[in-house]
């Protein structure tokens, strides 16, 4: 059995595998034209809500709007468009 020295074995194998994580930058939200066209309907009937609602502290739930004063949550285009559980069949089956 022979011996190295650490720098001799970094030499023969190479690089370090290490490689660093990817800095993850959340995308500016964009208002979908369905989202804006319900706005504007919703404040020329003068109705008062609240954009981006997120109605469970401890989830990241959120809906499009919240209609004060109510128990009314809109969801315009939900999770075809966010890849969310429910356009999935495991999402289903993980709620039974």
């Amino acid at each position: 059995m022979s011996s190295m020295s650490t720098a001799e074995y970094k030499k023969l194998s190479g690089k370090s595998r290490r490689t660093k994580r990817r800095v993850v930058v959340k995308k500016e939200r964009v208002v979908s034209e369905g989202e804006a066209k319900l706005a504007q309907h919703l404040k020329s009937y003068k109705i008062e809500f609240q954009t981006e609602f997120q109605f469970n502290p401890e989830r990241k739930w959120r809906a499009d709007f919240y209609i004060l004063g109510t128990k009314v949550l809109i969801e315009v285009e939900g999770g075809i468009w966010s890849n969310g559980r429910h356009t999935r069949a495991q999402g289903y089956l993980g709620d039974m």
